[in-house]
């Protein structure tokens, strides 16, 4: 055996002998993870999401231009480095390294209640990050740490440093990583995905869209006789990125055909894979140019940045575009982008946002001119975070993505000052929360909520200044759901400048469906099933004297219902003993499905689902459209207060007088 086959065979036997032994790096990350959790040099939160995953963000701040990188997570990091000779795969990225090798990684477990859990983390080219995977019986341990430092000025001017970071940690359960979205070019060690890969097409043509899509339903079909769970996830993963590459037009009629295909991938059994499906049926639709008269539209309210976690809904929006009388104008704008901006993008905004027009700034210049409705929303922004809305006007629009200064008509100039303002309160944000995933993770919840608060009553405020014209549309879209209905009552009067602009649509319904549960008023009594499927109204529960909680929430609903569900089962358990009742009511998902989660979860408290076509739809009863809601009733059946959720929810009840009940 020669010098070199020796060499070889030697270090594939030691690979061997390493790869055999994946619990040792297992120990030392498990030790090294819980470790950096104690050091007081962090401020840590812990976003535990569910039995098998620990999420944990974690702070460092200095008031200053420097700061060092602090001893417990220079040890961390370390320990990342160490333990890959015992991983099953391993990446690693500095922010100076420049474009993230990929932008995501998405796991998946299965689970008892749902058909699978996921855990979702995604990579931005200025941070750094680590992740080890170790693989035993084919049964996937994970760790992961992610981190950014940012410098931020608040408003005196101060300068800030601070280290927002998250450290995961996967474990007791047979996880599964899917391939990162864009590196097709890496090797991923223990990734294995069996599905066939898709054929170039013709972005642009709808015959190649429909063909493909006939292709991959019927690929799901065949994935789901095998009982090939992980095919079918690379099906609906190949299904999004048809979805995504396609950039033309739809008729109304290729929508439809379309969609017919997308119906036949059953993804009832799988939430993550419904969620994809359901994004890939509302991108193809903004891309079709018939739009239907009437249209629901699904958003979440904490799309800003100034919302409080307890203030997040996710709304149904009905909008009538019929009833719009629409002028089309052509709308011209240049202006500037960021430094480093590869790309801008301009899109429509309320009720739909189209696919965006991209375009590519020459030395950072762009300009672009199209056709769209008078007043249209329209947002602009560059791929460094920089973005400007305007209202859509037949005068020439020049901008500037870098601070916010426009140049065009009168109204677009007062609008970007307005949201100069609001920017301007930004940047302390990260003095109290992580940012991460796209939204803040809260680390100081009484400086959190004093800005939030301030950022509420500025817009208000800014809409107060602009009853003349389009401006209060915006902001009060954006606010309406967090508002009551005599916040939102001298904004709503006929006749003024903004009253009919489209964007107003939902905040006239959301009013109007206040006015069904404002407090003071006697409950309506209505009927729903429980999950043995006994027929219950509320006025069983429901003005006896105790306290009633009645909770309105949907498993379909994204994880914000799943998260107030978890805090109304602690309450219960807290308030059990005294003259408190608790009734959920839930609604838009299998019942049988809704049934087993109540029995696994042990709700112990009155649940109680809604048959849309037999009962009488407690949700419409109260004019229930942005989920999770509590309605909190008091002993004589009248309502206390309404739009409660999160520690809104749990600051009313503390309020109460309630008392210890009568021992039997």
């Amino acid at each position: 055996m020669n010098k070199r086959t020796y060499t070889l065979v030697w270090v594939l036997a030691l690979c061997g002998t390493l790869a055999a032994q994946p619990q040792r790096g297992i120990k030392m990350m498990n030790a090294a993870f819980d470790k950096f959790l104690q050091s007081k040099a962090l401020l840590t939160k812990d976003t535990h999401w569910s039995h098998g995953m620990d999420e944990y963000y974690f702070k460092v701040t200095a008031q200053g231009d420097t700061l060092s990188m602090p001893k417990p997570l220079q040890k961390l990091l370390n320990s990342f480095s160490q333990s890959t000779q015992w991983a099953s795969a391993a990446f690693f990225h500095q922010s100076e390294d420049g474009k993230t090798p990929f932008n995501s990684l998405t796991y998946q477990r299965a689970d008892n209640y749902f058909a699978g859990i996921t855990g979702y983390f995604s990579f931005e080219d200025d941070c750094c990050f680590r992740i080890v995977n170790f693989t035993v019986d084919g049964q996937l341990t994970s760790y992961g740490l992610k981190w950014r430092l940012i410098a931020f000025a608040d408003r005196e001017g101060r300068p800030y440093r601070t280290i927002d970071g998250v450290v995961f940690r996967l474990f007791d359960g047979i996880w599964t990583m899917r391939p990162p979205f864009n590196s097709s070019n890496m090797a991923y060690g223990d990734i294995a995905t069996q599905s066939r890969s898709l054929s170039q097409y013709d972005e642009k043509g709808y015959e190649t869209l429909h063909r493909q899509m006939q292709y991959l339903a019927g690929q799901y079909a065949e994935m789901q006789k095998k009982g090939d769970e992980m095919g079918c996830d690379a099906v609906v993963y190949y299904i999004q990125k048809l979805c995504k590459d396609f950039t033309g037009r739809l008729t109304e009629q290729q929508y439809l055909a379309v969609k017919d295909e997308l119906r036949k991938v059953t993804t009832e059994q799988n939430s993550e894979r419904q969620r994809i499906v359901n994004d890939c049926n509302m991108r193809l639709w903004r891309q079709t140019d018939n739009k239907l008269p009437t249209t629901s539209h699904f958003a979440f309210a904490h799309d800003g940045d100034f919302v409080k976690p307890s203030q997040w809904r996710y709304l149904q929006e009905n909008y009538k575009l019929d009833s719009v009388q629409r002028q089309r104008i052509r709308v011209t704008l240049s202006g500037q982008a960021s430094a480093n901006a590869s790309e801008v993008q301009v899109k429509t905004l309320l009720p739909y946002e189209q696919k965006p027009y991209t375009l590519m700034p020459n030395q950072s210049r762009f300009s672009f001119s199209s056709t769209f409705d008078q007043g249209q929303l329209l947002k602009i922004s560059d791929n460094q975070g920089r973005q400007l809305l305007i209202f859509a006007d037949s005068i020439d629009t020049e901008v500037r993505l870098s601070d916010g200064m426009l140049s065009g008509s009168a109204l677009n100039e007062r609008f970007a000052r307005c949201q100069q303002r609001l920017l301007a309160l930004k940047p302390e944000l990260h003095r109290y929360a992580c940012w991460d995933r796209g939204g803040w993770e809260v680390m100081d919840q009484e400086g959190y909520n004093r800005l939030m608060d301030e950022a509420h009553e500025l817009q208000l405020q800014m809409a107060r200044e602009n009853l003349d014209n389009l401006i209060p549309a915006f902001y009060l879209s954006e606010n309406y759901s967090m508002m009551t209905a005599d916040e939102l009552k001298p904004f709503l009067q006929h006749g003024r400048a903004y009253a009919d602009h489209v964007a107003m649509q939902p905040v006239w319904q959301y009013y109007e469906d206040l006015q069904k549960r404002l407090p003071g008023m006697l409950f309506a009594d209505g009927q729903a099933v429980d999950r043995f499927d006994s027929v219950h109204h509320l006025s069983e529960y429901i003005g006896h004297g105790d306290y009633v909680v009645l909770h309105f929430w949907s498993m379909a609903g994204t994880q914000l219902c799943r998260r107030d569900q978890r805090l109304v089962k602690q309450l219960y358990n807290q308030y059990k003993g005294k003259n408190l009742q608790v009734v959920s009511v839930m609604t838009g998902y299998r019942q049988q499905a809704w049934g087993e989660y109540v029995r696994k979860r042990d709700l112990k408290y009155a649940q109680l689902y809604c048959r849309d076509k037999e009962d009488t739809n407690l949700f419409q009863l109260y004019g229930v459209t942005a989920l999770p809601e509590s309605i909190l009733f008091g002993p004589d059946g009248r309502i206390i207060a309404c739009g409660l959720s999160g520690d809104d929810l749990k600051a009313a009840i503390e309020r109460l007088p309630l008392k210890d009940r009568p021992t039997q």
